[in-house]
């Protein structure tokens, strides 16, 4: 027996080494997920992978990306250690798997970037593992065509290496301005020296030449025929070896890069730059005849071209890959997400919500805890198309009509004069945004109304403190109350204001500019000047003292001169005495309270706004390319980035893996596995595993994310494939026209053949959003979707239909071949409507979503119906009747019927009642089903008046009476029931529900249940809330975007209150949840936001109200109202009767209105 065990353990040892040392698989081989977010900093290296439709980047921000060329988005990443700057890169024709990169030494040494010191290291980028490293040179990398030789381009010196081993066998002489190398054959070298083309055969050390006057950059066709070189203001193209001239066309501008396409045409382009606007300029030379065509792409100018296929890949400056796609029609895109420069950064007081400003105008809102999410755009200068709107008609077909087409926004200062140059908070939900040009606006978060207008003169920042804030330019500050906002300007004569510290009290601040520091009284305007003193930013502590921050002094030490700070960008949290300086190279350095040293750390560069969390736990990093950071403020631990890519949607990813985001967003996400790198997962193999509601919150607060994950599928499962067969889109989106103009040169005096001053045919490529193309108007008032669904090996399990992303049609189908057809019933209504669909495979792997667009008349438009349901029983058998549950029902009717009617929003209120014996299982579903569209309405009985529900529709359904889990499921214990028995007959579960509501077409649903266990109404396998796999009304709540709160949680009892004649939940929910203490942001609107989180924190009060008044002991509960805005499935662990909530569309949630109050509608 003990052999035998041996023998087994032995076995054991060998099984587990095989699984761990198998050559290529990683002990953790789940995909990681990416952002699709740009480099931070300059472009230094790109090219095409072969075989793969990939293209691979690197940047100075020591990231090399992989990308997939047809979709733009980010595969894989990888990142030098300490993020060393990488100064170039090229592709092995070889290998394509492998890249070489120069990686430099020293992060601060900027010169270094070309010719200094690096280390030039061979990367397998199929797992992100350095081959071979060797000591090198800093410059533009050239492989020869097969792959042995490696040259490096610095200024006048080329050095040559053998890429197999790393030895240098040489460094030559080239001509200044060449700036690289190329090759005419595997290896024969072509460069520039002493006004010749020099041709050097590196085996034997033999060379040629030709006589050129070309002093710029050069390439060599892929067929090695033909040489491209660029002169002053003009391209060459020669023969090869001889040099004959075969073509040349004169250029507005000498470009610094230069290629061969596969085609043959010569591409070049270079930085144009004017009095006040530069802009990027592309040639292309057609080949044959060499024909010209200019082009103009971007305006950070350019660092980096490489061949693209089709297109032209653009690195440049701020770290923006842009491709011109030069297939007709012309079109620009990017490499990654566009998305615009974070220019400032802001927590509101309580931390519930973040803003971010951006470079081009306007400004992005979060609310963590909900994922609520919008851009505010005052001036209607976001220039991003807007993403469909799911919840309001008007309020989509308004962000249409202000969308502009055309590139965007610039760095110019004669374009970007809308760029946002600091934003507060001055209210609860009201945001102040000051642009670059001195207008100002206060806006409200929730509507994007703006509360107020005004301007200032040249604004450089803004600062505040409570119930004040300040925007100052050099020459003067303008004063902003909070809540009132009154706004009062103060000139500040001879002081240059650099910086300003606003006093703890609120009524002085002190201004520190070029020639001191001065005290302002904001009263008065009176200026008291207080020192000589320039350095630093001064701050003002808790107790209402002044100190200093700076680069390289603690806060309690007066910074000697030199020490830095005035430039940087700083914030800082006076209540924990916490500073926070960042350079825009990169670098930040945190002081605390009475700390000797920084703790400092790199965070990526390109650094342009900071913010620090109201709780001193972390600090937002914002970045050129619309990246905002999260690092922890104790250690410097990176946790999570956020990507908000304006109309488009957010992402979230946390430094772990972990993503979410908003829907529209989530198809950008890709990954790979640590073993297949070049092999991109979609969104639908993430999921799964990585998939995480609410992490922004958590990454804020430094939660800890709950790594439980669910079943990880088996690496070879693939989710099916589906596509819409019929109908088609009646219209799309696509990019509009280039603009075409025809320019010359003032100061030119170039002619051309015919004695004319040249000119230029200059092309404006548009994006591929530019405009809406094809649109017809659809007049049917359904339509039939027909879909196909394809096995790909792990089966399909289940098929979803939406409409506006809420679920209205679910289907099994059965596969023939491997394909099965399906078909659903769609009704359509005026405006936008989107009808897609998507599949589960057995392992519950969703597939891509497949998706249509069909554009509704105005005669499509309906009559908006409110359905009230309301089901109330007391009458169970003896010992379980119940006291108010048909009063509680009663309650629901008259109060949601009169609040809704006060709204406006409704043509109709169709109040229903089903109280006692009226309230049987079967009169129940049935009422549902009818309102469904799977039941004919009947004309007399309780039902009467129920019809099926439209789009346009809202349907409220109550429950009071006796639930609990049992039978597998929760049930709803319906008037022929038997409460505290197992038999199921005359109950209604949760899986019934579930059914009989998966086709109602209704846009708005909201259930309300009011019975013991109510809480596990929202129980599913997988907590998470997203478009995951399984059957559940839970899961149903997410696919319908339906409002569900459950009066207790999973294993509570719902209380009835005799003080109150009430359910105790019924009571905080229609009585003081439908008047004014539950507007929340105090603007006369009951929203169902609003409502249903009332309920939920005001239920456990009201129980321990009662809980005094009967002179009992009153647990010891803190109610945080911030903390329970969780709107996901919230199991709130409390003695009290707590209600569980789920708000599917934290949108919806704000425009949903419940009740008016006072004022107009929003």
């Amino acid at each position: 027996m003990k052999q035998q065990t041996g023998l087994c353990v032995f076995l054991l040892i060998v099984l587990l080494l095989g699984l761990f040392l198998r050559p290529g698989l990683a002990a953790d081989d789940r995909p990681l997920a990416y952002l699709p977010i740009s480099h931070l900093k300059q472009i230094v290296g790109a090219g095409r992978i072969a075989g793969t439709g990939l293209i691979v980047t690197a940047g100075t921000d020591g990231r090399v990306k992989t990308w997939e060329a047809a979709t733009g988005l980010l595969i894989s990443e990888y990142v030098t250690p300490g993020a060393m700057a990488v100064a170039g890169l090229a592709v092995d024709p070889s290998n394509s798997e492998n890249v070489a990169i120069a990686v430099i030494n020293d992060n601060s040494a900027y010169a270094t970037l070309v010719g200094g010191d690096a280390d030039i290291q061979i990367l397998d980028l199929s797992n992100n593992r350095i081959v071979r490293s060797f000591r090198g040179q800093a410059g533009r990398l050239v492989f020869s065509p097969h792959g042995r030789w490696l040259t490096s381009a610095a200024y006048s010196l080329l050095s040559i290496w053998d890429a197999e081993t790393g030895t240098l066998e040489a460094t030559i002489e080239i001509q200044d301005g060449s700036m690289q190398a190329a090759f005419a054959d595997d290896d024969t070298l072509v460069f520039r020296r002493n006004g010749a083309v020099v041709l050097l055969n590196l085996l034997t050390g033999q060379t040629r030449s030709f006589a050129s006057s070309a002093k710029g950059v050069l390439a060599v066709s892929q067929d090695r025929k033909l040489l491209a070189e660029v002169g002053d203001r003009e391209v060459v193209v020669r023969q090869l070896p001889d040099g004959t001239v075969v073509g040349s066309q004169p250029l507005m501008n000498s470009p610094e890069f230069i290629y061969f396409a596969e085609d043959g045409a010569v591409v070049a382009g270079g930085h144009f730059s004017s009095t006040f606007v530069g802009q990027n300029m592309i040639y292309r030379l057609n080949p044959g005849d060499w024909t010209l065509k200019t082009y103009t792409a971007g305006h950070s100018p350019l660092t980096l071209m490489a061949d693209g296929g089709d297109s032209a890949l653009l690195g440049q400056a701020n770290g923006r890959i842009q491709r011109v796609d030069f297939k007709a029609p012309v079109r620009l895109d990017d490499l990654g997400q566009e998305a615009d420069a974070i220019t400032a950064l802001g927590f509101s007081a309580t931390g519930r919500y973040l803003a971010a400003g951006l470079e081009g105008g306007g400004a992005l809102i979060w609310e963590p805890t909900s994922n609520f999410y919008r851009v505010l755009d005052p001036l209607n200068v976001v220039t991003t198309p807007p993403e469909l709107g799911f919840s309001d008609v008007e309020q989509q077909k308004h962000v249409s009509a202000t969308y502009r087409t055309g590139e965007g926004q610039t760095k110019s200062p004669e374009i970007n004069k809308d760029g946002i140059v600091g934003l507060a908070f001055v209210g609860t939900e009201a945001l102040m945004l000051v642009h670059k040009s001195g207008k100002a606006e206060i806006v409200n978060v929730t509507t994007g109304t703006v509360l107020r207008s005004f301007s200032v003169d040249s604004p450089n920042a803004v600062v505040s403190s409570g119930s004040v804030a300040v925007i100052h330019s050099y020459h003067n500050i303008t004063v902003v109350m909070a809540e009132t906002f009154e706004t009062r300007q103060i000139a500040l004569g001879n002081v240059s204001a650099i910086s300003v510290a606003i006093k703890p009290q609120g009524d002085h601040v002190v201004v520190r500019g070029f020639e001191g520091t001065a005290d302002v009284d904001l009263m008065t305007g009176i200026i008291t000047p207080l020192s000589t003193k320039t350095e630093g930013v001064p701050v003002f502590r808790a107790g209402g003292d002044m100190a200093t921050l700076s680069w390289s002094s603690p806060i309690s030490v007066t910074p000697p001169e030199g020490a830095g700070g005035n430039n940087d960008l700083v914030a800082w949290r006076r209540d924990l005495s916490l500073g926070v300086l960042a350079q825009r190279t990169g670098a930040v350095r945190i002081w605390s309270g009475e700390q000797s040293t920084p703790l400092e750390f790199y965070a990526g560069g390109a650094i342009s706004s900071i913010a620090v969390s109201p709780d001193g736990v972390t600090v937002a990093i914002g970045s050129n390319n619309g990246r905002i950071a999260f690092h922890r403020i104790s250690d410097g631990h990176a946790k999570g980035e956020l990507l908000g890519a304006d109309r488009r949607g957010w992402l979230v990813k946390s430094s772990d893996g972990y993503f979410d985001g908003s829907y529209a967003a989530w198809a950008n996400i890709r990954g790979t596995r640590a073993s297949t790198r070049l092999s991109a997962e979609e969104p639908s193999v993430l999921f799964d595993t990585w998939f995480r509601p609410q992490l922004l919150s958590l990454i804020i607060a430094d939660g800890a994310v709950d790594a439980a994950a669910p079943r990880s599928p088996a690496l070879s499962a693939r989710p099916p494939s589906v596509q819409i067969i019929s109908p088609v889109s009646n219209y799309l989106r696509d990019a509009a026209p280039p603009m075409s103009t025809t320019s010359s040169l003032v100061s030119d005096e170039r002619v051309d053949a015919s004695g004319k001053q040249i000119t230029w045919e200059v092309i404006a490529p548009n994006r591929q959003n530019s405009q809406v193309i094809g649109q017809k108007i659809g007049e049917d008032a359904n339509v039939d979707l027909v879909s196909e669904v394809a096995d790909l090996g792990d089966g399909v399990q289940e098929c979803r239909v939406f409409r506006n992303r809420r679920l209205v049609a679910s289907s099994r189908p059965i596969l023939n071949a491997g394909k099965a057809q399906f078909s659903s019933k769609i009704p359509l209504s005026d405006g936008d409507n989107v009808l897609s669909v998507y599949c589960f495979s057995n392992s519950g792997l969703r597939s891509q979503e497949a998706e249509l667009h069909i554009y509704g008349s105005d005669s499509l438009r309906r009559d908006r119906t409110a359905f009230v349901v309301v089901v109330g029983i007391d009458s169970y058998q003896e010992g379980y009747k119940l006291r108010y549950a048909k009063a509680d029902a009663r309650l629901a009717a008259a109060k949601l019927e009169a609040t809704l009617k006060s709204t406006g929003n409704y043509t109709r209120i169709v109040p229903v009642s089903l109280l006692d014996e009226q309230a049987t299982a079967s009169t129940i579903l049935s009422g549902l089903q009818i309102l469904a569209g799977s039941r004919e309405p009947v004309a007399s009985g309780p039902l009467s008046g129920l019809l099926a529900s439209t789009p346009s529709d809202a349907v409220f359904f109550f429950f009071a009476g006796h639930g609990g889990g049992f039978a597998g499921d929760y049930r709803l214990i319906a008037s022929d029931g038997l409460v505290g028995s197992d038999k199921t007959e005359g109950t209604v579960s949760a899986s019934a529900l579930r059914d009989v509501l998966t086709p109602l077409k209704a846009d708005r649903t909201v259930l309300i249940i009011d019975a013991c266990e109510s809480g596990q109404t929202l129980d599913k396998l997988d907590k998470r809330a997203g478009p995951l796999a399984g059957r559940s009304l839970a899961q149903l709540a997410y696919d319908k975007a339906m409002f569900l709160i459950s009066a207790s949680q999973s294993r509570q009892s719902a209380r009835e209150l005799q003080r109150l004649g009430h359910g105790l939940f019924s009571y905080v929910l229609f009585e003081p949840g439908l008047g004014p203490q539950a507007d929340d942001n105090k603007d006369g609107y009951v929203t169902i936001g609003e409502w249903l989180s009332f309920a939920q924190i005001q239920s456990p009060k009201e129980q321990d109200q009662e809980r005094e008044m009967a002179s009992m002991p009153v647990p010891a509960i803190t109610y945080e109202e911030d903390a329970k805005r969780s709107t996901f499935f919230d199991e709130v662990e409390n003695v009290a009767q707590t209600p569980r909530l789920f708000i599917p569309d934290p949108v919806l949630a704000r425009e949903f209105v419940i009740v008016k109050t006072q004022g107009t509608q929003p």
